[in-house]
């Protein structure tokens, strides 16, 4: 017995020396804590029907989510409290955007962290400085970009059109202040963020000044034109014994603001069942599934149709 009892007391001491010598290893190279550097959670993330149906609203931002690291603010005596405060939180919610949602969450956030900073003199207050796209995320727009890089550019003359129709600066360049320089949509906005902005914003604009849109109004070019000029496309078949699916490609272009990043999520143009087939591989779902999800997803923020028989229907002759 006191054989075996030494064995333990041995097997748990090395353990306890195992564990406080990796502590002591991580904390003397500096490295980051899985814990330190999170991704704040967007705050249209958690809205629900329930939600929408008592008004709260989901924002139309496109900036990428805002990345913060807990030792910087710790570093600054912020107390976990100040953020992560316990009134009227009894089960310790840490996701903000839980209880702070949608465009009154998001005046939340800006509120206050950018008071905050404002009144330290320390931390970032301006757009780019906290919502930074990801080098690996600005990559996968590489090959839509090539496609599109030559076709359009806002130019002198542009600029000379809008003015003229009292177009004033700050509508466009909205962080800009008075007597000073216009600033680049770029400052701000890159990769998804950037094609959304242009295309909604001023789309959106020339709607309401019953302005007529199509692609080729902006986007000139061979290329460009032989990517929009499919009207509708017959989605490939998956399996199901429903009539194949007849997705008006320029409808969801043109009308309803639906980036190519959209649904060629990795920033390719080709088919989706050249990443997607029939049945699941690894992560990489089956592409009945990955159909069903982007586009019912969209659907439920947009209304568009959730039915079965609204998405696939015989052709009427």
């Amino acid at each position: 017995m006191n054989i075996r009892l030494l064995f333990r007391v041995c097997c748990c001491s090395l353990i306890f020396f195992i564990f406080f010598f990796c502590y002591i290893l991580i904390s003397c190279t500096g490295n980051p804590s899985a814990t330190d550097v999170i991704e704040i959670t967007k705050v249209n993330h958690f809205i629900t029907f329930d939600d929408r149906a008592r008004g709260i609203t989901a924002t139309a931002s496109t900036l990428p989510a805002v990345v913060i690291s807990h030792e910087t603010h710790s570093s600054a005596s912020i107390q976990c409290k100040t953020c992560h405060h316990k009134q009227y939180n009894d089960e310790r919610i840490k996701t903000c955007s839980f209880c702070h949602k949608g465009t009154m969450g998001a005046e939340m956030y800006h509120t206050f962290c950018i008071n905050c900073h404002t009144v330290k003199h320390k931390g970032p207050v301006t757009c780019n400085q906290c919502h930074k796209e990801k080098s690996s995320r600005l990559n996968e727009y590489n090959e839509i970009k090539k496609i599109y890089k030559k076709t359009f550019a806002f130019t002198e003359n542009h600029h000379s059109i809008h003015s003229k129709e009292n177009i004033q600066c700050i509508q466009c360049h909205h962080n800009t202040k008075n007597n000073t320089k216009p600033e680049s949509c770029s400052n701000c906005h890159a990769g998804h963020s950037k094609m959304v902005v242009l295309h909604n914003f001023c789309k959106d604009c020339h709607k309401k000044q019953g302005i007529s849109i199509s692609c080729e109004q902006c986007h000139k070019g061979t290329q460009t034109n032989n990517i929009i000029k499919y009207e509708t496309i017959i989605l490939e078949k998956t399996g199901h014994r429903l009539p194949p699916i007849k997705f008006n490609h320029k409808a969801h272009i043109e009308s309803y603001n639906t980036e190519c990043i959209d649904c060629h999520h990795i920033g390719s143009l080709q088919k989706c069942s050249s990443c997607h087939t029939k049945k699941d591989n690894k992560e990489i779902i089956n592409l009945r599934s990955a159909f069903h999800q982007q586009c019912h997803e969209c659907h439920r923020r947009s209304k568009g149709p959730l039915g079965c028989l609204r998405c696939h229907y015989e052709k009427v002759l």
